[in-house]
């Protein structure tokens, strides 16, 4: 008799890209793009750290110490997740100029600060559909909802 797990290997590192819209609590949308490295120290529970940059009226970056759990159960190609996230958020770096194809560095309102995110979603083998809420404690008017969908670059998938 076979049998066959369905879920992530333990102390496997996974590497992913995602793409999608950052919806702000005041302001038009944004394109969000991010890359996250993550290392699974059980099969249900990821550790990772991940850079989400965010382009609009100018690019804004943060840094995330991450974690997900997974709601996978053996036989089953889908897997439901939930996560947290913290790490410093970097405002408004580089602002586009008038002139086409130029930009700016600004020095103006880049303190960084503290940056929080909840998540959940589903991952499909090494497809990710994800929906998070970033929020800027000291200034609720920077926070926002990101819709994304990724792939697995490398690492465990599950099938």
């Amino acid at each position: 008799m076979f049998q066959f797990a369905n879920a992530q290997k333990q102390n496997q590192l996974r590497i992913g890209i995602e793409f999608g819209k950052a919806i702000p609590t005041y302001g038009s949308a944004n394109t969000s793009f991010a890359v996250e490295a993550k290392y699974n120290l059980k099969k249900n529970l990821s550790i990772g750290i991940r850079e989400i940059l965010t382009t609009g009226a100018s690019t804004n970056s943060a840094m995330l110490l991450t974690s997900d759990y997974y709601f996978h159960k053996n036989g089953n190609t889908i897997a439901p997740f939930v996560g947290i996230g913290v790490g410093p958020y970097l405002p408004g770096i580089i602002k586009p100029s008038k002139d086409a194809f130029q930009y700016e560095i600004t020095d103006k309102d880049n303190t960084i600060r503290l940056d929080g995110t909840v998540r959940g979603g589903i991952e499909f083998s090494k497809f990710r559909f994800t929906t998070e809420y970033n929020f800027i404690p000291s200034e609720s008017k920077k926070n926002y909802l990101n819709i994304s969908i990724g792939i697995f670059l490398d690492g465990g998938r599950w099938n």
